[in-house]
């Protein structure tokens, strides 16, 4: 089951154009993973809080969390660099929002807008986490190897001895028991002088 979990991951990552990335445009945080696309509006972005995770001193990772609206989002940085830029980027384009904002320079949100030609297509239905053509190849695999352990066990059965008599084990021969023998005591018995008079 794990083997065919990654080996579908391994296909998808190599098929897909998009890989698993995280990036700060102007106006929008995006997230891809594979084929799908995620994005937030830097501008509604209400909290940020940042996590370095270290093991036995080591530094490992980077979880951020991220507050939008009534959403919680995370997300795992494999850098300390990739946090400083991702930081940096964000802290940038909320101050040019702000500033476009407070002088009314609405060009900029049209200009710097990746989604504007973007039509949600069946908004109102989430996207499915794994596609049909998956669930399908996972339910033949495991039809198939569930008809491969029943032919298995049915010719094991067929070849198994059917009792524990299967083989004839030869009848104990009796054997007499030797009578006991008993030896004579090797020093002659001492009597007492009396007994010879």
């Amino acid at each position: 089951f794990f083997m065919g979990i990654n080996l579908n991951w391994i296909v998808r990552w190599h098929r897909s154009p998009l890989r698993c990335w995280l990036f700060v445009t102007p106006l929008y945080i995006i997230k891809t993973h594979l084929d799908r696309v995620w994005f937030w509006p830097i501008r509604e972005v209400s909290n940020l809080r940042v996590t370095h995770n270290y093991r036995n001193g080591v530094y490992q990772n980077t979880s951020l969390a991220m507050a939008v609206g009534s959403d919680r989002e995370k997300f795992t940085l494999n850098s300390r660099s990739a946090y400083k830029s991702l930081a940096i980027a964000f802290k940038t384009f909320k101050n040019k929002i702000r500033s476009a904002k407070s002088q009314q320079d609405w060009s900029y949100f049209f200009e710097q807008d990746d989604f504007r030609e973007f039509v949600p297509a069946n908004a109102s239905q989430p996207p499915r986490l794994i596609p049909k053509r998956t669930i399908a190849i996972w339910v033949l695999t495991f039809v198939s190897y569930g008809i491969a352990f029943h032919i298995a066990a049915a010719v094991n059965s067929d070849r198994a001895p059917r009792s524990n008599n299967a083989y004839p084990q030869p009848e104990p021969h009796y054997r007499p028991q030797p009578t006991p023998y008993y030896r004579p005591h090797p020093y002659p018995v001492s009597l007492h002088p009396a007994a010879l008079i």
